[in-house]
């Protein structure tokens, strides 16, 4: 196999709690993970050197490229010539929290496992995406799952929530360190309740759901982001099931109990913010998918 095609999701955070900093100086997490449908397209080729290419701008075409990292780490184990050139095919929106770059690290892990026949298991290819990005072994995996640690202790889970999807990011990032920055020091954290949490996934009960849609991060992040509270309240308003900042932000996903809310939704903040999605959560049998390309 030379050339490769790989379709990977976005995730969301439904939960997110910061349970402390480690001497490395990573953060210790607890969260839930779902992959939802907004999709990267990468193709892979084999190739003597890393290129990268993308339709998007914003994204890198160097070393600063989480692709390049992982192609760079993985090659340790075959050869410095037998590297990959890759374009991206960007769809999932920047800086969003929405783990995009780390989406593509775990498709280029893939990639590169399945080209040059590594036969590496899926396990493997967490412990070298570890090394890279907290979220690129939940990516890897995708679907559901229980995240632990700094994000690589996974407990698959299986729920398949029918409900709808909008999401809204405005135009601005918001860096990863610097929401970590403000909660460093905090105290009085509010924390998710992951056991309601659990049971609404599990279970399908949306009352329970919404109980466990806390980000600790939140209230910092939209202390600084006043725009980010806007559109949770305007979720809000528009009898959103449950509303949550994704990760550090600044993207916002609220979820609906039918397809009309969900419509209405998705056209009143059409009128205002250039990147706004009508979607639903992955099946987690069916979130990730190769192509091979001849």
């Amino acid at each position: 196999m030379d050339k490769l095609q790989i379709k990977i999701p976005a995730k969301v955070n439904l939960g997110l709690d910061v349970v402390g900093k480690r001497k490395d100086n990573y953060h210790d997490i607890k969260t839930v993970m779902h992959s939802i449908n907004i999709y990267d397209y990468l193709t892979f080729e084999k190739s003597e050197k890393i290129v990268i290419t993308c339709n998007n701008d914003e994204v890198p075409r160097d070393e600063n490229n989480i692709v390049y990292k992982c192609i760079k780490e993985i090659s340790t184990l075959k050869s410095d010539r037998d590297l990959l050139s890759v374009h991206i095919e960007k769809r999932i929106p920047v800086c969003a929290g929405l783990g995009g770059g780390s989406a593509n690290g775990a498709a280029a892990l893939i990639a590169y496992n399945k080209i040059y026949n590594l036969d590496l298991s899926k396990d493997q290819l967490c412990e070298i995406g570890r090394k890279i990005g907290a979220d690129i072994p939940f990516l890897i995996h995708s679907g559901a799952g229980m995240c632990e640690g700094i994000g690589e202790k996974i407990r698959p889970i299986y729920p398949y929530i029918p409900s709808y999807i909008v999401l809204c990011k405005p135009d601005f990032g918001v860096s990863t360190k610097f929401a970590y920055d403000l909660i460093d020091n905090a105290t009085d954290l509010k924390r998710p309740d992951f056991t309601a949490l659990m049971n609404g996934l599990l279970n399908s009960d949306r009352k329970k759901l919404k109980k466990g849609l806390i980000n600790v991060f939140e209230p910092f992040v939209l202390e600084k982001y006043p725009e980010i509270r806007y559109i949770k309240e305007k979720f809000e308003k528009l009898d959103a099931v449950g509303v949550q900042m994704s990760g550090s932000g600044p993207s916002v996903f609220a979820l609906f109990d039918s397809l009309e809310k969900a419509q209405f939704a998705y056209e009143e903040f059409f009128k205002e913010y250039n990147t706004v999605f009508l979607t639903n959560f992955t099946e987690s049998d069916n979130s990730l998918l190769t192509y091979e390309l001849r």
